[in-house]
């Protein structure tokens, strides 16, 4: 009946250190939703989140029309994903709303280079009858990987 419950007890004990170390392997954080005004008749905010797996660090942001659905063309994304020293490690190419929507994001690549910690933001286009008005978004918080 010991060896039972010693057995037990040893399975249990290795659930609890795997489920941690399941836990560890993949985090995400958000920042804080960034209000970008009102450019050529709609308001926009900009969400974002730096994410930490096995396979690195990357970094999503998004742009959203709250008021209506904005035309083709109307909102552009990039998102930047940043070291503790502040350098830039990976960044996603422009991407620009190709049918009528109220949002659009854009996400990077993972960069795999631990030991440090990394956060992510966005910046954003926004139409304003002749070109783009370009506001960043919110710094998420850092996450070490």
């Amino acid at each position: 009946m010991f060896k039972k419950a010693k057995i037990i007890t040893l399975f249990f004990v290795l659930g609890v250190f795997l489920s941690f170390s399941s836990i560890a392997m993949a985090q995400s954080v958000s920042s804080a939703t960034t209000y970008l005004g009102t450019v050529y008749g709609y308001t926009y905010t900009s969400n974002g989140f730096v994410e930490t797996t096995s396979y690195g660090a990357r970094g999503y942001s998004c742009i959203t029309c709250i008021d209506s659905v904005v035309p083709v063309g109307y909102e552009g994304i990039s998102c930047y994903v940043y070291n503790s020293a502040g350098t830039c490690v990976k960044y996603s190419p422009w991407s620009y709303n190709t049918s009528s929507v109220y949002s659009i994001g854009s996400m990077t690549g993972y960069y795999n280079v631990s030991g440090t910690y990394y956060r992510s933001k966005g910046s954003c286009k926004m139409y304003n009858g002749s070109d783009y008005t370009e506001k960043p978004s919110n710094y998420t918080p850092y996450l070490y990987y």
